[in-house]
């Protein structure tokens, strides 16, 4: 059981984290840098750590985006 909680937990945290968030930092990151970054990949290597990075802008972003909801709504 204990392994089954852990591969959904798994699962939700790739799907959600990386098909999600790298969506929504990648169109953060063309709007902000005027579509300079993010670069293609010269490697696997280099894409596994910039897909880590621009999925933590996009929850970044998301984070900020509902707190300046909320404080409008306020």
């Amino acid at each position: 059981m204990e392994t089954l909680v852990s591969a959904v937990g798994w699962l939700l945290q790739s799907v959600l984290f990386k098909a999600v968030f790298h969506a929504i930092g990648w169109a953060v990151l063309k709007v902000v840098t005027l579509g300079r970054y993010p670069r293609p990949p010269r490697g696997l290597d280099d894409w596994a750590a910039s897909a880590e990075e621009i999925a933590l802008v996009g929850l970044l972003s998301t984070v900020l985006a509902f707190i300046a909801v909320a404080c409008w709504l306020a």
